[in-house]
């Protein structure tokens, strides 16, 4: 072959591989980038806890899926990326947390992250996002211990305080004016529990039993029997997960409590508790449950085709709309101001104020929280509702 030959060839190959790695749309201003935009996912994966992980992934899977089939992200510049996520079991606990938000941010080097699920896990990352300036979006936890976690931590979930403080109103209306308290000793149970103690005091009532249990309890009986012996007029069950929280109800139930007069959070609205208890049992029990639009259509569009996917309905959710909308925001966000860490931080500040979506319509303030609410549910024929 004599050199012009070679040379021609070695053109040829170029200008194959500048084609096969940059597809150009019609207009020739949107560019379709061979590097994708990566976010991390930190949530529950194994333990008690695994469902709410999966719960989450099987939505954010369906969603980038659908983002990635139009071709992912346009940002600002006209470049489009497809969208790619990282999923690390943070176990709900500090210790899973804290490795998982090591791993995404030092390691896997994203700058976006969804997540934590849990309250410790999202307190544990939240050193590593604000010392990285990485963004952490928490879809699901909200104490107070969150929304002053940093600079870098964002919560689109819900106000635990509220969810404290309604069930004590709820309680003094009825007539209530002793209760009793039983708590899993995580910062998200203690939380709520904390607010309702503290809210039902103020409003003159007397709280005669504060019960608090370890992680991965299988038998609540002991605590339970402390809290029958001081005759409280109602109950409020705190559980981290909905195995527990079927076990804790199942053993209260049993030893008398009347459901009329217990109260619970959101992790008792979920298979894991009707499928093991005679609803018959659960009529009149309250539960505390985070508002969010099930009728929007982004909404309901990724829960029929969850559906057909896996052939059930969603395990939670709210939990399932607040995860699939921090995904949107990062979308709108770099889609508005594009692939950077500081401009998107500032344009969730700015601009996310009175968002219609799939939580309902909320605003964050100036520290990033939300203010997104909560609803009472009245177990009645066979469902809280």
């Amino acid at each position: 072959m004599s050199k012009i030959n070679k040379w021609i060839v070695a053109i040829i190959v170029i200008i194959a591989i500048v084609i096969i790695g940059y597809s150009v749309s019609d207009n020739s201003n949107e560019v379709l980038s061979s590097k994708p935009i990566k976010i991390g996912f930190i949530g529950p994966f194994s333990g008690n806890a695994a469902a709410y992980g999966n719960n989450d992934k099987q939505g954010l899977d369906i969603a980038i899926g659908e983002i990635n089939s139009t071709g992912g992200v346009t940002l600002p510049d006209g470049s489009k990326h497809i969208l790619q996520i990282t999923y690390e079991d943070g176990k709900c606990d500090s210790k899973g947390g804290a490795n998982a938000a090591n791993k995404i941010i030092n390691f896997d080097k994203i700058k976006y992250i969804i997540g934590g699920v849990c309250s410790n896990e999202t307190l544990a990352a939240a050193p590593f996002a604000n010392k990285n300036k990485a963004l952490l979006i928490t879809p699901s936890t909200g104490g107070p211990n969150i929304d002053t976690a940093g600079e870098w931590v964002f919560r689109v979930g819900n106000n635990d305080v509220i969810a404290g403080e309604m069930p004590a109103e709820s309680m003094i209306q009825r007539g209530f004016k002793k209760i009793a308290i039983l708590t899993e000793n995580t910062d998200y149970t203690l939380s709520l529990s904390e607010a309702l103690a503290e809210k039902f005091t103020s409003l003159g009532g007397q709280v005669v039993a504060n019960e608090v249990y370890q992680p991965n309890a299988t038998d609540l009986r002991t605590e339970l029997t402390k809290i029958k012996a001081a005759n409280p007029d109602a109950i409020y069950i705190s559980p981290q997960t909905t195995l527990i929280a079927a076990v804790a109800l199942k053993q209260a139930l049993g030893m008398g409590f009347k459901a009329d007069k217990i109260y619970g959070n959101l992790t008792f609205n979920t298979t894991d508790v009707t499928d093991n208890i005679d609803v018959n049992k659960m009529e009149g029990m309250r539960i505390y449950e985070p508002v969010f639009n099930s009728n929007n259509p982004d909404y309901k569009r990724i829960v029929a085709k969850h559906l057909e996917k896996y052939g059930k309905k969603v395990f939670l959710p709210f939990h399932f709309a607040n995860t699939l909308e921090v995904l949107f925001l990062y979308r709108d966000a770099l889609e508005s101001v594009g692939n950077n860490p500081q401009k998107i931080h500032d344009w969730l500040l700015k601009n996310v104020k009175n968002r219609a979506s799939m939580i309902g319509v909320y605003s964050l303030d100036a520290e990033g929280n939300s203010n997104v609410g909560f609803t009472q549910k009245i177990f009645k024929d066979g469902k809280f509702q």
